[in-house]
C-alpha cells in the first residue's frame, strides 16, 4: 500500500492510503478510500493546475455538492457520503469540476469499490 501526504485547501497535513485516482488535463482527483460501503464517507482530493474558486463534486447521476473555498486554493477536499442503495461489489464513479479563478473548466472522475459494511458478532 503506497501513503501520499495531501495537503488540505485550510493548509492541514494528512497521511492517506489512496489508491483511486482520476485526472484530465488541469485536475486530478485522489479518493480515499478507495473501497468504501454504502453510507461510508469519502474524501475527495482535487488538485487543479490553477487557483479553484468553485469546486462541484459527486457521484454520476446525483447533484453535485458545490464548494467555494473562502480563499481560492489549487487544493480542494470535499467529503460525500456513498449512496445506501449502491451495491456491494459495484464500482460508482465520481465526477468533479473545478472552476478557476481565471474561469477556465477542469474536469475530471474517479471510481469507487462498493464492498460489504462489517458486522459486528
Amino acid at each position: 500500500m503506497r501513503t501520499a501526504l495531501l495537503v488540505a485547501a485550510a493548509g492541514l497535513l494528512a497521511p492517506s492510503f489512496a489508491h483511486a485516482h482520476g485526472a484530465s488535463k488541469g485536475l486530478h482527483l485522489h479518493l480515499v478510500p478507495d473501497r468504501a460501503a454504502p453510507g461510508a464517507i469519502i474524501e475527495i482530493d482535487a488538485d487543479a493546475a490553477l487557483p479553484v474558486a468553485k469546486l462541484k463534486v459527486g457521484f454520476v447521476g446525483e447533484d453535485p455538492a458545490v464548494i467555494a473555498p473562502k480563499t481560492p486554493a489549487k487544493r480542494v477536499v470535499a467529503r460525500r457520503a456513498i449512496p445506501k442503495t449502491a451495491k456491494p461489489g459495484t464500482t460508482i464513479n465520481v465526477m468533479a469540476e473545478a472552476e478557476t479563478t481565471q474561469g477556465k473548466l477542469f474536469r475530471a472522475s474517479g471510481i469507487v469499490t462498493i464492498i460489504a459494511a462489517e458486522t459486528k458478532p
